[in-house]
């Protein structure tokens, strides 16, 4: 199984803030929804990630769009946590 996410960043009075993930139903959606999302947010990364729900086995993240402000991709994954 593959899932495809967008992870928006937008910036308030504190700094840069992670949006709500939204998963998308293949690549090309997520590609669509990133450059949707130039107009109003500050920053996004594009990325998917393969694996099992079942076993819990997943590959690395592969990244398929970073663009504008945005934490380092490990960063993310600590704030986000």
């Amino acid at each position: 199984m593959t899932y495809y996410v967008v992870q928006t960043f937008s910036r308030d009075r504190k700094g840069l803030t992670i949006d709500e993930p939204v998963e998308k139903r293949s690549c090309a959606e997520a590609l669509r929804a990133s450059a949707r999302a130039r107009q109003t947010k500050v920053g996004a990364i594009v990325f998917s990630r393969t694996g099992s729900p079942a076993t819990g086995d997943w590959d690395d993240a592969v990244i398929h769009e970073q663009w504008g402000q945005t934490p380092a991709f490990e960063d993310m994954a600590v704030a986000a946590a």
